[in-house]
């Protein structure tokens, strides 16, 4: 009963905790990469590939049970709450979306 139970404590961690991890920490690293870069404006912008994310290639299997991206489940995030804005293909960062979401913590 205490095997079942560690195990079911591991599935959790290896399917829920674990990615949420990895998308944190890709968050981290696309925000230092765009202020690295000085992506902070449309002319600076980068493309995907300079953030280091891949364009999705494959069958449609392979796209819903292949191996996650967290880099880009974590821009898609960045977008949606518009701290990155995505122009003609390219990327760069809102600072003062950033400083506004600090704060509303």
């Amino acid at each position: 009963m205490i095997l079942i139970a560690l195990l079911l404590v591991i599935l959790v961690a290896i399917f829920i905790i674990l990615p949420q991890m990895m998308e944190r920490i890709a968050l981290r690293q696309l925000i230092t990469t765009l202020r690295k870069q000085r992506a902070t404006v449309s002319s600076r912008a980068l493309t995907l590939e300079q953030l280091g994310i891949k364009k999705r290639r494959g069958s449609l299997s392979a796209m819903l049970f292949g191996k996650r991206d967290p880099k880009r489940k974590a821009l898609l995030m960045l977008i949606k709450t518009k701290v990155v804005k995505l122009e003609r293909g390219k990327l760069y960062i809102l600072e003062k979306k950033i400083t506004e979401l600090h704060r509303k913590k």
